[in-house]
C-alpha cells in the first residue's frame, strides 16, 4: 500500500497547575504556576516507612496517600536495595510503573496555546515556547519577517492549530527539516495551504495526490498520496507503525479506492531531531475516472520514549565511578577523559552505563534507538556543546547498555563542563486518528 521516506520528523510535591494572564507588548497569554507545596521530602520518606507497618489498614493508607502525591512522587522513591523487605520492594515497583503512566497520559496530550492581542510574530512565538515547551526555528525569516505583527486570539488552541493559525495570518511555511529547534517557518511559496488534521500532539498534512500508470493494469491508476506526520517537537518519538488496513481513501463523490496493498505494514524510525515523517500511501482507482479530489481517514501508531530524565555530571574529569538515578534508570559514568588541549581543542571521551529496574523500556536488538538518548556536554551558564564525534555501544549481561562518547573539538576546560544524559523511563504507544478532506489531485502527467 505505501512506500516511504524520512524527511529532513524537584519537586517533592504535587503540582496544580493554576493559571495566569500575562500581559505583554500588544497583547496577553495564559502561564502557570506551581501550587505551595502540598507534601514535604519528610512526609513522603514517613509514607514510605508506613508501607511496612504492622497492619494492613496502614500499608494501605500509606499506598493510598503516596499515591495521591501524583508523578512529582517519583525522584523521591528509593531504590529497591534501599527498601526494607519484598513486599515493599514490590510495593514501591507497582507504584512506579502506575505513576509513570499516568505521568506519560499527560505527557501525550496535545499543548493547550492561550493568546490574544497584536502581536509580533517574535512575541508569539515566545509565548507558545513558553506555554508548551516547544521551539519554533524561524532563524530562516528576516529580522522584518520576525517583527511582522498580526491579531491572534486562540483560547486553549492545541499547539498545532496555534502554530497553523499564525502561519495562515503571516503568509509562512512550516518544514520539517532536521533542526534541533524545532519545525522552520520559511516563507509560503504558495497561497494554497495543505489539508491538515491533528490527533492530540500530533498533526497530519496532505499536500497533494498524484496519479501515475500501473504497470501491467491498464484499466487502473495509482493514486499516491503523501502523509506528512509530526509530533510534538517536545516529544520523542521512536516508531511510527502504519497497517494498509486501517486506512482508506475515497474521491469526493464518496467512491472508496481501495488500497494497493491492504496487506502492508510498515514500521518506520522516527530518527533525527525532526520529529517528523512522510509515508506515501497508494490507492487504485478505475482508468476512465476523473478524480479531483480525495479524502482520507485512519489511525495509525507511534511509539514514544515518555518521562525523559535529566541525569547530569558536574565537574566531568571526577565523574568516573559515579552513579545517579532518575525513576527507574541509572546511568554511570565508567570512564571521563580528555586529551591535552591543541589548536582545535579538547577531545573528551565519556562511557557510561545504563540500565532500568525490571518493567522499564525493553532493549531489544532492534530497537536501536537506545542507543541514541540525547547526550551532551555544558557549560556553567547552560551553554549545549553538541556531540560531534563517534560513539560506540555495546550490551551488557545484564541487559543493560554501554555507550562511548566522543566530543571532539572541544574549546572549554573540561573541569568547567558537565556531561548530560536524557534517558526516557517509559515506552508508550500512541493511536494517531484522523481524517483528511479534500487533498487536491494533481493530473497525471502525460508518458512519451
Amino acid at each position: 500500500m505505501f512506500s516511504m521516506q524520512t524527511m529532513a520528523f524537584v519537586s517533592s510535591c504535587r503540582i496544580v497547575p493554576v493559571v495566569a494572564v500575562v500581559a505583554i507588548a500588544g497583547g496577553w497569554y495564559s502561564t502557570s504556576h506551581a501550587a505551595p507545596p502540598e507534601s514535604t521530602p519528610q512526609r513522603i520518606t514517613r509514607l514510605i516507612k508506613q508501607l511496612d507497618a504492622d497492619t494492613r489498614a496502614a500499608r494501605v493508607q500509606a499506598k493510598r496517600q503516596l499515591f495521591e502525591i501524583g508523578p512529582s512522587l517519583l525522584p523521591h522513591l528509593p531504590p529497591p536495595e534501599l527498601l526494607p523487605s519484598n513486599a515493599v520492594r514490590g510495593t514501591v515497583k507497582r507504584l512506579r510503573v502506575q505513576l509513570e503512566r499516568r505521568r506519560a497520559a499527560d505527557s501525550v496530550r496535545a499543548s493547550q496555546v492561550t493568546l490574544g492581542g497584536r502581536l509580533t510574530l517574535e512575541a508569539a512565538l515566545r509565548a507558545i515556547t513558553q506555554q508548551t515547551g516547544n521551539r519554533i526555528d524561524a532563524s530562516r525569516l528576516t529580522a522584518a519577517s520576525r517583527r511582522q505583527t498580526s491579531s491572534i486570539d486562540l483560547r486553549n488552541a492545541s499547539f498545532w492549530s496555534a502554530v497553523d493559525e499564525i502561519c495562515r495570518q503571516t503568509e509562512l511555511d512550516l518544514q520539517f527539516a532536521d533542526s534541533p529547534d524545532g519545525p522552520l517557518l520559511v516563507k509560503s511559496a504558495t497561497s494554497s495551504r495543505s489539508p491538515v488534521a491533528y490527533s492530540g500532539p500530533f498533526r497530519l498534512s496532505a499536500a497533494t495526490a498524484s496519479l501515475r500508470p500501473i504497470f501491467g493494469d491498464e484499466r487502473h491508476r495509482l493514486v499516491r498520496v503523501t502523509l506528512d506526520v509530526a509530533s510534538e517537537p517536545r516529544l520523542r518519538p521512536l516508531f511510527l507503525t502504519i497497517d494498509g488496513s486501517k486506512i482508506s481513501a475515497a474521491a469526493s463523490t464518496g467512491e472508496p479506492l481501495p488500497a494497493l496493498n491492504p496487506e502492508a505494514r510498515l514500521e518506520l524510525p522516527l530518527s533525527g531531531r525532526s520529529r517528523s515523517a512522510s509515508v506515501q500511501l497508494d490507492f487504485k482507482t478505475a482508468a476512465d475516472v476523473a478524480l479531483s479530489r480525495v479524502d482520507l481517514v485512519g489511525s495509525m501508531s507511534v511509539q514514544l520514549a515518555a518521562n525523559t530524565q535529566r541525569i547530569a555530571f558536574p565537574k566531568l574529569p571526577q565523574s568516573s565511578g559515579v552513579a545517579r538515578r532518575r525513576g527507574g534508570v541509572t546511568v554511570t559514568v565508567k570512564k571521563a577523559v580528555s586529551t591535552q588541549p591543541v589548536d582545535s581543542g579538547h577531545e573528551v571521551r565519556v562511557q557510561v552505563s545504563v540500565g532500568y529496574d525490571a518493567g522499564g523500556p525493553a532493549f531489544e536488538s532492534h530497537r536501536t534507538w537506545i542507543f541514541h538518548n540525547e547526550v551532551f556536554l555544558e557549560t556553567s551558564d547552560g551553554r549545549r556543546i553538541a556531540l560531534n564525534g563517534r560513539h560506540q555501544t555495546s550490551l551488557e549481561s545484564d541487559g543493560g547498555v554501554r555507550v562511548e562518547y566522543q566530543f571532539q573539538n572541544v574549546k572549554h576546560d573540561p573541569g568547567d563542563l558537565r556531561f548530560v544524559y536524557l534517558a526516557p523511563t517509559l515506552i508508550v504507544d500512541v493511536p494517531v486518528r484522523f481524517k483528511i478532506d479534500d487533498v487536491p489531485v494533481a493530473p497525471q502527467q502525460k508518458t512519451r
